[in-house]
């Protein structure tokens, strides 16, 4: 028995040596150089990665980040790390843990878990079993910019909004705690909170068509508690500038099959006299009737293929 023993030891020293020095001896430039250009390629952006390095256990972290588009539109990035979490197999998940580190410091620390039977099933669409956000004064301006160009720029994009995401300049930094556990199986077993705030959340026009006066938000919060597949937004979630205000209330029940759950969500819309000089035309076209700059906004239906939208 003692031999048994000491031959495994032997092995697993050996394969675990093996793996520690390939780990590190690994040809990472050649890898960095194969994910910019296949990921390039696949989405059309120009990504560039200064430098990529090992990750803990099983994963990479790159330096550097830059995704932009022919435009000029950019997202930079101090750091990005993406680890898959070996333990994670041991609970039946498959966690993954995507780490990103802007320009001033500020984290964004995400954490998504997939269930190993769905993964393996190949269950389409998948749905994440656990979601665990943690955000520190995270500037997401860029990435918000970036997304707002890149809807513009769609073949598919509203000719009523188009000007307006073309023109849209976002800054501020996000404060968030997103813990979820979502059970398909069970719904009563789906529980968690969620809890975004946006600090110093300022929008501007760059567009000179479009003279609009900076909106200095006094107010970006969204809170939420996910309670037996739940999913309540408190009435205290919202945003609120000197010429804007938006509400959220109302809740999502899910669904054993999770692109079925259903949306129940109010908000109200209220522009002041700059806002409604410039886009109180877009929303009495919304709505087909005279708004003066206040409509209340219901959203309910199910989340595939899409809910009813309705102008109170």
């Amino acid at each position: 028995m003692k031999r048994i023993w000491k031959i495994t030891l032997y092995i697993s020293l050996g394969l675990s040596s093996f793996l520690f020095f390939f780990y590190l001896t690994f040809p990472y430039e050649i890898l960095k150089e194969t994910i910019v250009l296949n990921a390039s390629e696949a989405s059309g952006l120009n990504i560039s990665i200064h430098k990529i390095r090992p990750g803990f256990l099983m994963g990479i972290k790159g330096s550097s980040v830059q995704i932009g588009t022919s435009s000029g539109n950019k997202i930079r990035l101090r750091q990005a790390d993406v680890n898959l979490s070996f333990l994670s197999f041991f609970v039946g998940e498959a966690r993954f843990h995507i780490e990103l580190e802007d320009e001033q410091q500020g984290t964004f620390d995400l954490n998504i878990g997939f269930s190993l039977t769905d993964l393996i099933k190949g269950q389409s669409p998948l749905w994440p079993s656990s979601v665990v956000l943690d955000a520190r004064e995270f500037l997401f301006g860029d990435i918000v910019d970036f997304l707002l160009k890149q809807q513009s720029e769609s073949p598919e994009a509203n000719p009523l909004l188009q000007p307006l995401l073309e023109s849209i300049d976002l800054d501020g930094r996000m404060n968030a705690n997103i813990n979820l556990s979502i059970n398909s199986a069970d719904l009563n077993n789906s529980s968690g909170s969620a809890e975004v705030r946006l600090t110093n959340l300022i929008i501007r026009s760059r567009n000179s068509n479009l003279p609009i006066p900076d909106q200095m938000f006094s107010k970006a919060i969204i809170m939420a508690k996910l309670n037996k597949g739940v999913l309540s937004v408190d009435q205290s979630s919202g945003f609120v500038s000197q010429d804007l205000s938006v509400g959220i209330g109302g809740k999502i029940i899910q669904k054993p099959q999770l692109a079925k759950s259903d949306l129940d969500f109010q908000v109200p819309v209220k522009l002041g006299p700059p806002l409604q000089e410039q886009f109180g035309i877009i929303l009495d076209t919304m709505a087909q009737r005279q708004t003066k700059g206040a409509v209340e906004i219901s959203i309910s239906g199910a989340l595939v293929p899409g809910p009813h939208i309705s102008f109170l």
